[in-house]
C-alpha cells in the first residue's frame, strides 16, 4: 500500500451519510470533542494482535506497524475533505502534563502535501515525544489531519496494545497506561469499540474481550474483529472454535464479529503484493467460506462500519447538541459572575478587578472554544451543499427523552415564526425518518421540505407534523390508556393544520395545475393522512387517501409518462398510497357502499419479464403484489375465477422470488440496503401466509401447516425491531426501553405478527407475537400496535378458555416452576365486551377462505434468523383456566376432530372491524362454532391511543 488509497477511504463513506459526518466533523473542528463526547471508532486489542494493520485496511492511511511505533501512544486520525491534500502531525499533551512538556510538544507540528509521507512525519513525531526505547508507552496523543478532495470527514483512534505481563524491559507502569487509556476511550459512550482478537492466541488469554465486557456490558457498541485466521491450521478444533467466535455464539455483540486476513511484515514489504485479492481468496478456499460474506473480508468491513458510525451519530447526536447547550450555558454563568468580556489575548491576562486591587491576573488560557458562525446542516441523501444563507437559524435542540432520533440543526433560509422554524426543524430531523421508513428519506428530507418554501400548504402541512409529532412522542400517558386533552404542541399543530387546508383548498381553485403542483397537493394529502392517524381519527385518515387516491387516477399519475427528474418523487408518491390503501383495505368488508372506495389499481399489472436493477424496486413490486392480493373480493367472483385469480398472484409470488434472487447473487447491497432486507423479506413472508391459506372450500386447521411461516415471521419482526434500537438485555428485548409508542407512516411488524398471533394456534409460537406486540408498542400508519395486542389477547382467551382440546394440551405441558418464571408481560386492561349481534355470515355460503373472510386474515389494527433469542412464552395456568370455567361454561362444547391445539369449531375465524366513532372501532369476532349455528358475534370497542 502506498501512502494512502482513497477508494478504500470512499468506501467507507456512503452519500447518503456524507452530510451527516459532514455535520459533526464540523462540530468537531470547533473542538467541542474537549467537552462533549463525540462518536468516532476506536481500535483495540492485545499487543501483536494486528490493531494497527486493521486501522490500515479499513482507512488506507500507511502506518509503519513493523516496528510497534504505533502502539506507543494513542494515533488519533482526523481524515477531512478540503480542496487541497495535506497531512499534519501534530502531538496533543497528556492532561496532567509538565508545563515544560507541554510547551515542548506544542511546537512540535509537521505538515506535508504527499500523502506517501505520513509514515514518515509519524516517526519524526515519536522521535520528538522521546519514546526511542521498545519499552516506553506515553499517554500523549499523536494527532494526525489527512485532508484532500475526496476524502471524508472520519475519526479513528489507534490505542496501545494492551499488556498482560512486562518482559524484562518493561515496568509495572508500562503496563498500566496502555490499559487505562483503552478503560477511558472505552467508556466513551459515543466510541464505537472494535475489539481485535488474533486468532495466533486463545481468547482466554486475550483481555480485550473482558474490558469490552465490562465498558459495554450489553456489547450494544462492540464489533469483534478476528486476525490472522490464516494462522489456524485447517479443520483443527482450534479454527472450529474461532469460527464458532465469528458466527457469535461464544461472546455476543449485537454490532457482531468480523475476520480480515492482513498481510504480514514481509507480505507488505513486496511491491507486488495485492492484500485484498490475497484476502479474498483465502476465503474462498477454507472454512471461512461459510460464514456469511457480510462478515468476512475489509471491503465488507468498510460497509458495516459506515452503517455502524451513522446510526451511532444518529443515537448520540440529540445528546451531543444538549451537551452543547449545558456547556455553552456553564460558560455563560461564568462569565456573569465575572467582570465585563475580555475578548483579546491582552484583556484574558488582566482584568479590572485584579488590577485595580493590585493583585497580578492569571487571565485565561488563549486557546479558549471560540464562538463561530454556525454551520450548514447535513440534509439526508444530498448530493450538494445548500449554500449558506444570509440570515443564520437558531438552535433548537430537542431533549433525547423526547426521540431517539437525531435532531438535525437547520440553516436553510427561513422567515418564519420561532414556533414554526423548531417545527419545521423536528419534522426534518424527527419526523421525515418515520414517514421514509426504510426508503424515501431523500424525498421526505431533503426534496419536499425545498419545496414547501414555495407552497404554503405543503409547509404549513410540515409544521403541523412536525408539533403533532412532537406531541405524540413526549405525551406520558400509558401506552394502554387512551390519551385525552390537549396541550401546546397539539393546539399549534391544529393552527397550523388549518391554515394548511385554506391554502390547500386555494391551490385546488386554480384552473390549470402543473405537474409539480399536482406532486405537491398529493404530498400534502400524504401529510393530512398522517396527521389525522396520529391524533387516532381514522375516518379523516381514510377521506384523504380516497381523495389522494382520485386525484392519482384523474391526472392520470400512474399511466403517464414522467421524466427522470419526476421520478423518485412520482415513485415515492405512488407507493406511499398503495401502502396505505393495503393498510385500509381490511375495513372495506361489507363497508364497501358506505365509503365508496375506488378498486381501480393504483398501478398498472406488472410485466412478469420485468428484472430488477434496484433492491427499491423489487420492493416497490412486493407492495403492488399485495395491494392486489388484499383487493381480491370473494363475493363478485365465482369458485372458478378466484382460484383463477389466487393461481395468479401465487405465480407472480414466484416470479418475484426468482428475480429477487437474481438482484442479490449479482449485486453488494449498501448499508442501508442490509438494514431493508429484514423488512423486505419480512413482508414477503406474510404474503406467504396469506395465499398459503387462500384455498377454495379449505378448512380452518391449514394453519397448523404454516408453523414455519409464522416462525419466520416472528425471527424477521424481531430482527427488524433489533434494527429500530430495541436494546437485547440477556437474550431478549429491554422491555423498559421504550416509554411511549412510536409513529411510522409506513406497515412494519404490526400486520405481520397479529395475523401470526390470532391464526397460529401453537401456543408458545402465538405468545412471542403478542409478546413483542406489547414490547415495542408503536401506530404504523392507522395500524395500531396496543390495540392490536388487546385483540389478540381476546382471541387468545376465547380459544383457548373454551376449547377443551387446548385446556387439556396446558394442562399436560405447564408446571407450576414454567407458570411462576416465564410469565408474560402485564397485559393491558381487557376490552369491554358490547351486547351481542347476529352473525351476517349465512349457513348456505359454501366459499370460506380457510373459513375465514378477508378481513379476518388481513387484519391491519395497529436473515431470517433473529439473533434476539425471545423467551419462550408460558403456558395458561390450570388455575386461571379453572377460575374462568364459569364464566365462559356457557359456550363451551365438545370439540371438533380436526384441528391441533385449538379445534376447528372454537377457533375465531370471522372478524369484522366498524369504524364506531371518530376515534373508536367495533370490532367483532365469531368462532368456527358462532358460524354454523348462526349465533350472536361478541363485539368490543377500542379507542386509538
Amino acid at each position: 500500500m502506498d501512502g494512502l488509497n482513497i477508494e478504500q477511504l470512499q468506501s467507507l463513506l456512503s452519500k447518503d451519510q456524507a452530510a451527516l459526518l459532514d455535520t459533526v466533523d464540523e462540530i468537531r473542528r470547533h473542538g467541542v470533542n474537549r467537552y462533549v463526547d463525540l462518536p468516532q471508532l476506536i481500535v483495540c486489542g492485545d499487543q501483536s494482535s494486528g490493531k494497527s494493520s486493521v486501522l490500515e485496511a479499513i482507512s488506507g492511511v500507511q502506518f509503519p506497524v513493523n516496528d510497534g511505533l504505533c502502539t506507543r501512544f494513542t494515533t488519533e486520525v482526523i481524515l477531512r475533505r478540503e480542496t487541497k491534500s495535506l497531512a499534519t502531525v501534530k502531538l496533543i499533551p497528556a492532561k496532567d502534563t509538565p508545563a515544560s512538556h507541554k510547551d515542548k510538544l506544542s511546537q512540535f507540528e509537521k505538515r506535508s502535501i504527499n500523502h506517501a509521507e505520513i509514515p514518515d512525519l509519524i516517526s519524526e513525531a515519536k522521535t520528538f515525544m522521546g519514546l526511542t526505547g521498545s519499552s516506553t508507552f506515553s499517554r500523549d496523543v499523536l494527532h494526525l489531519e489527512v485532508s484532500g478532495p475526496k476524502l471524508p470527514h472520519l475519526t479513528l483512534v489507534d490505542l496501545p496494545g494492551l499488556i498482560h505481563h512486562p518482559n524484562k524491559e518493561q515496568t509495572e507502569e508500562d503496563l498500566r497506561i496502555p490499559k487505562e487509556l483503552v478503560q477511558t476511550y472505552m467508556s466513551q459512550s459515543s466510541s464505537i469499540v472494535l475489539a481485535i482478537i488474533t486468532a495466533k492466541n486463545d481468547t482466554s488469554n486475550q483481555v480485550v474481550l473482558k474490558m469490552a465486557k465490562a465498558a459495554d456490558p450489553l456489547g450494544n457498541r462492540t464489533m469483534g474483529i478476528i486476525t490472522k485466521p490464516d494462522s489456524l491450521i485447517n479443520d483443527s478444533p482450534n479454527e472450529l472454535n474461532f469460527f464458532a467466535l465469528a458466527s457469535n455464539k461464544e461472546t455476543y455483540f449485537k454490532l457482531d464479529w468480523h475476520v480480515l486476513r492482513n498481510g504480514d511484515f514481509n507480505e507488505r514489504n513486496d511491491s507486488t503484493f495485492n492484500r485484498d485479492a490475497v484476502e479474498k481468496d483465502f476465503f474462498a478456499s477454507t472454512i471461512w467460506k461459510n460464514l456469511p460474506s457480510h462478515k468476512r473480508g475489509v471491503e465488507a468491513l468498510r460497509t458495516r462500519l459506515s452503517h455502524v458510525l451513522y446510526q451511532q451519530i444518529q443515537k448520540k447526536l440529540p445528546s451531543i447538541l444538549k451537551g452543547i447547550v449545558t456547556e455553552l450555558a456553564e460558560c455563560k454563568e461564568t462569565l456573569v459572575r465575572h467582570c465585563s468580556p475580555r475578548d483579546t489575548p491582552g484583556s484574558r491576562r488582566h482584568c479590572e478587578k485584579c488590577t485595580s486591587t493590585g493583585r497580578k491576573c492569571d487571565g485565561y488560557e488563549d486557546n479558549v472554544l471560540e464562538t463561530q458562525p454556525a454551520a450548514r446542516s447535513w440534509v439526508s441523501n444530498a448530493a450538494t451543499k445548500q449554500p449558506k444563507p444570509s440570515r443564520a437559524r437558531a438552535l433548537v435542540p430537542v431533549s433525547a427523552a423526547a426521540t431517539a432520533q437525531p435532531y438535525s440543526v437547520s440553516w436553510l433560509p427561513f422567515y418564519g415564526g420561532e414556533l414554526q422554524k423548531r417545527n419545521f426543524d423536528f419534522f426534518q430531523s424527527v419526523t421525515s425518518s418515520a414517514l421514509s421508513s426504510f426508503y424515501g428519506s431523500q424525498f421526505w428530507a431533503q426534496e419536499t421540505l425545498q419545496v414547501a418554501h414555495q407552497y404554503p400548504a405543503l409547509f404549513h402541512a410540515i409544521t403541523a407534523f412536525g408539533s403533532i409529532h412532537h406531541s405524540y412522542l413526549s405525551d406520558e400517558t400509558p401506552s394502554d390508556v387512551p390519551r385525552i386533552g390537549t396541550n401546546n404542541h397539539i393546539e399549534f399543530g391544529l393552527s397550523e393544520f388549518n391554515k394548511a387546508i385554506k391554502s390547500m383548498s386555494a391551490l385546488m381553485t386554480q384552473k390549470e395545475l402543473s405537474r409539480h403542483d399536482q406532486q405537491v397537493i398529493l404530498t400534502t394529502c400524504v401529510l393530512f393522512t398522517g396527521l389525522s392517524s396520529l391524533q387516532g381519527r381514522q375516518s379523516q385518515a381514510f377521506m384523504h387517501v380516497k381523495n389522494g387516491l382520485r386525484m392519482i387516477h384523474h391526472w392520470r399519475l400512474n399511466h403517464r409518462m414522467i421524466t427522470p427528474e419526476e421520478k423518485n418523487a412520482i415513485d415515492m408518491l405512488l407507493l406511499t398510497f398503495v401502502k396505505l390503501d393495503t393498510q385500509i383495505r381490511p375495513y372495506l368488508v361489507g363497508q364497501e357502499s358506505l365509503l365508496q372506495w375506488t378498486n381501480e389499481d393504483i398501478v398498472g399489472a406488472l410485466s412478469p419479464q420485468r428484472t430488477f436493477q434496484t433492491i427499491f424496486e423489487a420492493y416497490f413490486d412486493l407492495e403492488v403484489l399485495f395491494n392486489k392480493l388484499l383487493r381480491l373480493n370473494f363475493n363478485e367472483h365465482s369458485f372458478k375465477e378466484l382460484a383463477i385469480q389466487i393461481g395468479l398472484l401465487t405465480n407472480q409470488g414466484d416470479i418475484w422470488d426468482r428475480q429477487f434472487a437474481h438482484l442479490l447473487s449479482t449485486m453488494t447491497p449498501t448499508a442501508s440496503e442490509l438494514d431493508a432486507l429484514d423488512f423486505i423479506q419480512l413482508r414477503r413472508e406474510y404474503a406467504r401466509g396469506i395465499l398459503s391459506c387462500l384455498v377454495i372450500n379449505a378448512e380452518d386447521n391449514v394453519h397448523d401447516d404454516l408453523i414455519p411461516i409464522y416462525q419466520a415471521i416472528i425471527d424477521l419482526s424481531g430482527s427488524v425491531l433489533q434494527k429500530d434500537s430495541y436494546t437485547p438485555r440477556h437474550g431478549i428485548p429491554d422491555s423498559q426501553k421504550l416509554e411511549h409508542p412510536i409513529f411510522v407512516l409506513g406497515s412494519t411488524i404490526i400486520e405481520p405478527l397479529f395475523f401470526t398471533a390470532t391464526r397460529c394456534r401453537e401456543p408458545t409460537l402465538r405468545r412471542r407475537a403478542l409478546y413483542l406486540l406489547h414490547l415495542c408498542p408503536r401506530r404504523e400508519g392507522i395500524c395500531e400496535g396496543m390495540m392490536a395486542a388487546k385483540i389478540v389477547q381476546k382471541v387468545i382467551e376465547v380459544e383457548e378458555q373454551e376449547c377443551p382440546r387446548c385446556i387439556e394440551w396446558h394442562n399436560n405441558h405447564s408446571s407450576p416452576a414454567t407458570t411462576t418464571t416465564r410469565s408474560l408481560p402485564p397485559t393491558p386492561t381487557s376490552p369491554q365486551f358490547l351486547p351481542i349481534r347476529t352473525s351476517p355470515h349465512s349457513q348456505n355460503n359454501n366459499f370460506r377462505v380457510t373459513s375465514e373472510s378477508m378481513n379476518v386474515i388481513l387484519n391491519h389494527l395497529n436473515l431470517p434468523t433473529s439473533p434476539l433469542n425471545y423467551p419462550t412464552a408460558p403456558k395458561t395456568r390450570v388455575a386461571k383456566i379453572a377460575a374462568t370455567k364459569s364464566r365462559v361454561a356457557a359456550r363451551k362444547s365438545q370439540c371438533s376432530g380436526k384441528g391441533k391445539w385449538v379445534c376447528e369449531k372454537h377457533r375465531v375465524v370471522e372478524t369484522q372491524f366498524l369504524l364506531f366513532t371518530e376515534r373508536q372501532i367495533k370490532i367483532v369476532i365469531w368462532t368456527g362454532e358462532d358460524c354454523e349455528l348462526g349465533r350472536k358475534g361478541r363485539e368490543m370497542v377500542l379507542t386509538w391511543w
